[in-house]
């Protein structure tokens, strides 16, 4: 984020320029997320040359047709992340970066994590993609939706935490009851009257350690 974007976002500059974004992914020499000239605000064929920061969203479709690799090579905090549903390339993660985000839609292509760490803030959905985990940890807090697509594990830790409610919900889909494979799982509650984690429509498989954290109550349906 540039430093005029920044002190708009804290309120130090007026606030309007502060608005959320959509950044769509279209690289021009090279693949790097790091690379303002990759990102087009607003739509395939918007302005270029500005990166964007934790209001906006991170947007992989099948721009003027065209499906292009993207590298993750820096630290990114932003609101939103979609694999669209017609992306058909890959996502790759740089060993040591961090992704985080409120909401992530992994519709469509190949999303591979590295040994840094993902986090969503309000939900992570599954619906189509070809999704890796990171060999460290995928915090989730609310809502983790796995309907269709794959989840490989990669070795790492999945950490369910609460959200703004009391429920944390893990559903998959109704129709076909995915499999969820996980290597290690917690389950992290918080509150005055602790976590539900709700489980519904998936068959989860903890193959290496199930732990509990914390001191407060915890309710697993």
């Amino acid at each position: 984020m540039s430093l005029l974007r920044y002190l708009l976002c804290i309120g130090i500059a007026p606030i309007t320029l502060c608005a959320q974004h959509a950044y769509y992914w279209v690289p021009v020499a090279n693949h790097l997320a790091s690379d303002a000239a990759n990102w087009r605000r607003g739509s395939c064929s918007g302005p270029s040359g500005q990166m964007p920061g934790i209001n906006d969203s991170l947007i992989f479709s099948k721009c003027n047709g065209t499906s292009n690799n993207c590298t993750i090579d820096v630290d990114l905090n932003v609101k939103h992340i979609e694999l669209k549903s017609s992306y058909q390339a890959v996502v790759t993660i740089q060993p040591g970066k961090n992704l985080t985000f409120s909401k992530g839609k992994f519709n469509g292509g190949t999303f591979i994590a590295s040994t840094g760490n993902i986090t969503a803030e309000k939900s992570f959905k599954i619906n189509g993609a070809q999704f890796t985990a990171p060999s460290g940890t995928l915090y989730v807090k609310k809502e983790f939706v796995f309907s269709s697509g794959s989840f490989h594990h990669n070795n790492g830790l999945v950490v369910l935490q609460k959200g703004s409610g009391s429920t944390t919900k893990i559903t998959g889909n109704s129709a076909t009851v995915p499999a969820l494979n996980l290597y290690r799982l917690e389950l992290s509650p918080s509150g005055s009257n602790g976590t539900t984690f709700d489980f519904n429509h998936l068959k989860v498989f903890v193959h290496n350690e199930l732990k509990c954290s914390g001191t407060k109550p915890l309710i697993v349906q």
